[in-house]
């Protein structure tokens, strides 16, 4: 009698790339809405319809889930932010561009949002593991630094700033933003509440005249 033959080696390694991507998934929704502290590994394993074996096989902790977790929104970030700066677009308005980017990337996928809460709380339980994880929060401040260092050479943007201390800014303003449309609307207003703080920045930050940073006679 004819029996099924067992699943080729990669087989095996889609399915189980495929179990992988389904926890991360589950776990970046989870720790998205109710932070490191509030979600359980059962929250995890039941939201993903796993056995408890087949998820412990991946992760054997809540912390490694988290930092893997991290690692993989990391990927997600860099996918969003990088631009071509090399297509004579004005400083301003690639800003702007970058910027649009970020919040379109987070309004499709809000699972994104899980970063800026994990990487606090893995901080506290991890210092060892400070640099790798505060580097994901860098992953749009280094884009607009980069953007900004070119607008101040070529005269578009004030030089009288220090350019990462403005990326910086934007970042924690884009941050506030961001928290303040899901606690006023869920994030259903976060693309508009966006726009109208980037054309404030903007407004800030360019000038139709070089400042200089010229030593006082």
């Amino acid at each position: 009698m004819p029996t099924d033959a067992p699943p080729s080696p990669r087989t095996q390694a889609e399915r189980k790339a495929q179990t992988r991507r389904l926890i991360l998934d589950r776990a970046a929704e989870a720790f998205a809405q109710d932070g490191f502290a509030g979600t359980s590994l059962n929250d995890v394993i039941a939201g993903s319809g796993l056995t408890k074996g087949a998820f412990y096989f991946h992760f054997p902790s809540k912390e490694e889930l988290a930092v893997a977790v991290v690692d993989d929104l990391r990927a997600q970030w860099t996918a969003a932010v990088s631009l071509d700066d090399g297509d004579g677009t004005p400083a301003p308005e690639q800003a702007q561009r970058l910027a649009a980017r970020v919040v379109e990337s987070y309004s499709r996928n809000r699972s994104l949002r899980a970063i800026g809460r994990l990487v606090p709380d893995l901080i506290a339980a991890r210092p060892d593991l400070a640099p790798q994880l505060q580097a994901s929060l860098f992953l749009w401040i280094d884009p607009i630094e980069a953007v900004i260092q070119r607008g101040q050479r070529e005269g578009t943007i004030r030089d009288d700033l220090d350019a990462r201390e403005i990326a910086e800014t934007i970042f924690a303003a884009f941050s506030g933003v961001e928290d303040y449309s899901e606690l006023a609307s869920l994030g259903s207003d976060l693309v508009r509440r966006s726009e109208i703080l980037m054309a404030l920045l903007l407004t800030g930050m360019t000038s139709p005249v070089r400042t200089g940073r010229e030593d006082p006679k």
